[in-house]
This record gives C-alpha cells, structure tokens and sequence, in this order.
C-alpha cells in the first residue's frame, strides 16, 4: 500500500528545496513532481484494476495507490485514461 507523501516531504527527505525539486523534475521528466506521482499512481491503478484474479473495488484501489478520496481518485483516472476506474479495460 502507498503512503501518500507530500512534495515538500519529498524534498526534504532528497536534501533539496521544493522549488530546486520542480526544477530537476521538469527538466528531466517535462512535468511537475505532483503530476509525476499522480501518473505512477494512475500506472499502478491500472494494473490493479487488470488484475481479475484478485477483484478490488475502486475505494480499495484508490486507497491501495495512495489516494484519500475514492471519489477525486476515479476524477483523476477518468481525466488521465479517459475512462472510469469500474469500466477500465486494459487493451
């Protein structure tokens, strides 16, 4: 299970300022270091939600890759798959 964690935590735990994190992360990746995370967790959501030998409900998936709100979780997965989480089907 993922414990959610800030970006500010994140920094401090690299031994760098928030603002140097943005920096590195856009340079190297083209997107924030929040967008990043989201996109890991999306990633993650999916293969847990492909998975049908171990049936999840979208509240345990969302809580399983480090989202509080189930709801603002399939917001997220919807705008960035374009699906919801209960219709998801790998391709």
């Amino acid at each position: 299970k993922c414990r959610p964690i800030s970006i500010e935590e994140f920094a401090i735990r690299s031994g760098i300022t928030r603002n140097y994190l943005y920096t590195l992360f856009r340079k190297e990746y083209g997107v924030s270091p929040k967008e990043y995370l989201i996109d890991l967790r999306i990633e993650k959501a999916k293969l847990l939600l492909s998975d049908r030998a171990h049936h999840r409900s979208v509240s345990d998936v969302a809580y399983a890759v480090g989202f509080n709100d189930p709801l603002y979780f399939s917001r997220v997965f919807r705008k960035i798959t374009g699906t919801s989480p209960s219709n998801y089907s790998p391709r």
